[in-house]
C-alpha cells in the first residue's frame, strides 16, 4: 500500500484512498484576518465591527477618474452610505446576496478540515510539512 509506506504516521487500511494536494495547505482564519486587518489599517483603511453590509454598487466618480464604490451599511441601527475608492469584500457565501450579478461566477464550497493531535506520537517529525 503506497499510502501506508509514504505516510506511516496514519493508520490506513488497504482500501483507504488518499488525495495529495501539493499546493494545498491551511491557515488559521482568526490569525489571517487579524494580520490582514492590521495591514489594511496601516495603509489607511477603516474597519468597522458589528456593521452589516446591505448593498454594494459601483458608481461614477465626480472628477472623471476611476469608478467609486458605494456601500450601504447599517451601524448602530442606522443605515448610511459610504463611498470609497475600493472595498475588501469577505462575505463568503453571502457574496451573491451583496452582488447578485456575480452569482453565476461564484462557487462557494465547504472545505472539511481535520485536526491531528501530534502531542501523543513518539515521533512528531513524521507530521512535519515535508513528510
Amino acid at each position: 500500500n503506497d499510502l501506508k509506506e509514504r505516510y506511516p504516521q496514519f493508520q490506513v487500511t488497504k482500501d483507504t484512498i488518499g488525495l495529495l494536494e501539493p499546493g494545498g495547505g491551511f491557515l488559521r482564519p482568526e490569525v489571517a484576518m487579524s494580520a490582514a486587518r492590521k495591514e489594511a489599517e496601516s495603509r489607511g483603511a477603516t474597519a468597522w465591527e458589528e456593521t452589516t453590509t446591505r448593498a454594494i454598487r459601483e458608481v461614477g466618480s465626480s472628477d472623471g477618474g476611476p469608478p467609486l464604490v458605494e456601500v450601504l451599511i447599517e451601524r448602530n441601527g442606522e443605515e448610511q452610505v459610504v463611498t470609497a475608492k475600493s472595498v475588501v469584500l469577505a462575505a463568503g457565501s453571502w457574496t451573491s446576496h451583496l452582488i447578485p450579478q456575480w452569482t453565476s461566477k461564484l462557487k462557494v464550497t465547504r472545505q472539511v478540515q481535520g485536526w491531528i493531535d501530534v502531542s501523543v506520537t513518539s515521533d512528531p517529525s513524521l507530521y512535519f510539512p515535508l513528510n
